[in-house]
């Protein structure tokens, strides 16, 4: 009987939910593993109707007190996400006088609030689909806010409302967030159509902030050595790898780097340092463009919670080292 009203709320806020945001068929539906006995992790692509039944059908549920949390979020890029906005009438007040009012608001603990800011038609000007742009526009947004800067990568998921959220204490358990006790994320309030009155304003100063980007990611890669010169750079110390397919060898040792760092938990600059310095010899070598190794590792580093400003540092100073020691890649003799 306690399941199947929970059940009820649960389905009642996802409702409220859907109604609010602007139609859209793709949500990423995100089940993750938060303790050693849950399954694996699981993401996948739904629609909101399909999502409801697995809610219904209490699949989620039953998943969520099994030691998974459950997230979402609907692949339209004029939706950006606030991540842990202080959950005080200030904190909200504020967001309304810059311009930035809410189409929905959930708690996602209790001090903490996931805020959802709809830019509406405004934000397709900046081809917002597009990853680096949606990135530009959220680091616009966190910029001058109380939210977490880390969630501004364009791809941060959020909490399924009514559903249970423990953190990892420091003796490695987890807890619930408010004296022990469950605490479910809420739908607090939902402001179906509602669009920032700043939208465009925000989508400006993103599209400049962007280029700006762009400008540094070219000059970049324009002062990298061209392949003649990394040649000659190599009788001092480059060295060359004999491979089978060197263009796929390339784009292997790219994924595999930004991999890497995307999941690395600890020693996060190092390891961005370490296979930027790897992947830049093959740039300083020719055999990977630099302005895809720039897009791919610094897409990598902001997935894994470096600032932007660090994550230039150490990939400017990573490209330069690696330009005096280029590595070539040549094709096996057939």
């Amino acid at each position: 009987m306690i399941a199947g009203k929970m059940i009820d709320k649960q389905l009642s806020a996802f409702d409220a939910l859907v109604s609010a945001l602007p139609v859209c068929d793709d949500w990423r539906l995100q089940i993750l593993r938060r303790s050693k006995s849950a399954r694996k992790n699981d993401s996948m692509i739904e629609t909101p109707v399909q999502i409801r039944a697995r809610i219904a059908a209490g699949s989620l549920d039953d998943l969520n007190r099994n030691g998974h949390d459950i997230y979402i979020r609907p692949q339209l890029g004029r939706l950006i996400l606030l991540d842990d906005i202080p959950n005080t009438s200030e904190a909200l007040a504020k967001l309304d006088e810059i311009g930035l009012q809410p189409v929905a608001v959930v708690m996602s603990s209790w001090h903490k609030l996931n805020v959802v800011v709809d830019l509406g038609g405004c934000a397709n000007d900046l081809e917002i689909h597009k990853r680096a742009q949606r990135i530009a526009v959220e680091r616009a947004i966190a910029a001058g806010l109380p939210a977490d800067r880390a969630a501004a990568n364009g791809l941060q998921i959020w909490r399924l409302p009514q559903f249970v959220n423990e953190k990892r204490h420091k003796d490695g358990k987890y807890v619930h967030l408010l004296h022990d006790r469950p605490i479910r994320t809420r739908l607090l309030s939902v402001s179906p159509g509602r669009i920032a009155d700043a939208a465009a304003q925000i989508v400006r100063e993103a599209r400049n902030r962007f280029e700006h980007d762009q400008i540094k990611i070219k000059s970049t890669a324009s002062s990298a050595p061209s392949a003649p010169a990394a040649m000659h750079v190599a009788a001092g110390g480059g060295e060359t790898k004999i491979v089978n397919d060197p263009e796929r060898y390339a784009v292997s040792a790219l994924t595999r780097a930004a991999n890497e760092i995307r999941n690395t938990t600890e020693n996060r600059n190092s390891k961005l340092v370490a296979n930027a310095f790897a992947i830049f010899r093959f740039v300083a070598g020719g055999a990977i463009d630099n302005t895809s190794a720039w897009t791919a590792l610094f897409e990598a580093a902001v997935d894994c919670g470096l600032e932007s400003n660090e994550i230039d540092h150490a990939l400017v100073n990573a490209s330069l080292a690696a330009s005096r020691q280029p590595r070539f890649l040549r094709a096996a003799a057939a």
